[in-house]
């Protein structure tokens, strides 16, 4: 899953506030740059990012350089 995510890093203990804070710092993040950079598992950064989608806190976008992506 090539996607990337939009919407700061400062060390939280909750982990969707982590997630969130890199957004709003970073702008856009793919999966695995987030798992990365806040140190989670990427499973751990699927599930928070499904469930915060779901609630409209952020959105995926396709990744315009991704070969599978529509973009192109």
């Amino acid at each position: 899953m090539n996607n990337k995510m939009n919407n700061k890093i400062q060390k939280s203990s909750n982990p969707k506030s982590e997630i969130v804070e890199y957004l709003e710092s970073h702008g856009i993040a793919s999966e695995d740059e987030l798992a990365e950079a806040l140190h989670m598992h990427i499973l751990d950064v699927l599930n928070i990012l499904f469930e915060m989608e779901e609630k409209g806190i952020v959105r995926s976008v396709p990744d315009e350089s991704s070969p599978d992506s529509n973009g192109g």
